[in-house]
């Protein structure tokens, strides 16, 4: 009896399975470029002279992630519109998708200039009542909150890139623009003898370059879509039509919400890790930019599915070839995602060591971080599940059922880390994440099954 060829296998047989490869492959590097610029951000402040620095940067730096990322909707709502516009072949739909996104930014990212000295006084009490905690955590966040308006509008270029599957101009743009900041971060905050203002300083300048780069490229794809009808004039009823504009209001404040909550049982995770001390703080602000590589790289995954599934919604006729191809692509998205967590799972055992210390040379810092490999190395195959699901509900944009989803989890986080830190102090607070991801996979995983089971009725 002959074995089957690999060929054969129905995972293998998948038609999407080169496609999500190919798709997610330049933003996967392209999110770990992203990803570094958190980790020049934390290296540099870990060669700065106290551990007070080190942590500083990264409370700073995850406040200021906080506030910008509550206006993720602007990537991830705009992927799956453009690519469903996509799709159908709309070129109408095309354009309003990427006008409506970065119009919004803009307007967004100017509104919080204004709000900002409200936001720091709220930082401050939060996170940094201590004053040689306050005075470096305020001069990064004075700076980097100029850089509002080019952050929020370049996630709106994103995601309309996504959407229309020009992923490797993302890269292009990325790489482009963590060299910079390599480049720029350490003569500033080293060279220059800034300190942590050279750092801020750095992550602006690159924001202001990746918003002009994104810009350029969007403006040079949009003519060359292979959809003949795209040079028809927009009017502006089109950008006011009614009822584009509550869908396009729905499936934001649905992600808006759900990415509060996310954010929110983030933002506990941190001051509880205050609360443990500045050895502690500083160990889970090297262990939360690891997490962040690894959650960066398997969202490509992701992310080239939400793509993809947002086609396949509006390229059939048949519904149920439709909800055949949808599946195919799931399958894709899992199997590619776990595969790379697994990778990164091995890798993280391995060079855990060599990883800290690659952050900071301050000993005790290093030495404490220790016991935590084992954390640090499960959390990308416990959170990869939540990660691939997000994806394919935002392509899906069943943005309800993804807000409950994460709702749910981050409730769930809260009311487990309160008990689990004064029991079992920071590998409490880490168990408590666990859980966080465990129950955002499994709540969306449930409301897939929900949509399966009603798909080929609609």
């Amino acid at each position: 009896m002959s074995l089957p060829s690999i060929s054969n296998i129905k995972i293998f047989a998948n038609p999407y399975l080169k496609e999500n490869f190919r798709r997610a492959v330049p933003i996967i590097i392209g999110h770990a470029m992203i990803a570094m610029l958190g980790v020049v951000d934390t290296a540099v402040a870990g060669r700065m002279p106290g551990a007070v620095f080190l942590a500083a940067v990264g409370l700073a730096s995850a406040f200021a992630h906080f506030v910008f990322w509550l206006f993720g909707f602007l990537r991830m709502g705009t992927t799956g519109v453009t690519a469903q516009a996509l799709g159908r072949l709309d070129p109408r739909g095309v354009r309003l998708s990427l006008l409506r996104g970065a119009s919004f930014g803009i307007v967004l990212g100017l509104l919080l200039l204004v709000v900002s000295p409200l936001l720091y006084w709220i930082a401050v009490e939060v996170y940094a009542q201590e004053e040689n905690l306050a005075q470096p955590f305020l001069q990064y966040l004075r700076i980097r909150f100029i850089g509002a308006p080019f952050a929020l509008a370049t996630y709106a270029f994103y995601g309309w890139l996504l959407g229309v599957d020009r992923n490797s101009l993302m890269l292009l743009i990325q790489t482009i623009v963590i060299l910079a900041n390599i480049i720029i971060s350490p003569a500033l905050a080293l060279g220059l003898g800034w300190g942590v203002e050279g750092i801020a300083w750095a992550t602006v300048i690159s924001e202001i370059l990746g918003a002009g780069l994104s810009l350029m490229f969007v403006l040079r794809v949009l003519p060359r879509l292979t959809l003949k009808p795209l040079r028809v004039a927009l009017r502006l009823t089109d950008f006011f039509d009614i009822a584009e504009i509550r869908r396009f209001l729905s499936i934001n404040t649905h992600i808006f919400v759900r990415t509060l909550c996310m954010l929110l049982a983030f933002q506990v995770f941190w001051v509880l890790s205050a609360d443990l001390g500045i050895v502690a703080l500083s160990v889970n602000a090297i262990l939360l930019q690891m997490l962040s590589i690894a959650s960066f790289a398997l969202d490509g995954f992701a992310l080239a599915g939400e793509a993809m599934v947002g086609e396949n919604l509006t390229r059939f006729a048949s519904k149920k070839r439709t909800s055949v191809a949808i599946g195919k692509v799931v399958e894709s998205v899992l199997a590619w995602s776990c595969s790379f967590a697994l990778l990164f799972t091995i890798t993280y055992a391995l060079t855990f060591n060599a990883i800290v210390a690659g952050f900071t040379n301050l000993q005790v810092v290093r030495e404490a971080a220790r016991e935590y490999l084992w954390w640090a190395a499960l959390v990308p195959s416990v959170g990869v599940w939540a990660y691939a699901w997000d994806g394919i509900f935002l392509g899906l944009t069943l943005t309800r059922a993804f807000m409950l989803g994460t709702l749910f989890a981050s409730l769930s986080f809260v009311i487990c880390a309160l008990p689990l830190v004064k029991i079992l102090e920071n590998h409490g607070l880490w168990l408590a994440m666990y859980v966080f991801f465990a129950l955002r996979a499994l709540s969306l995983y449930a409301f897939w099954r929900r949509w399966r089971k009603d798909s080929p009725r609609r």
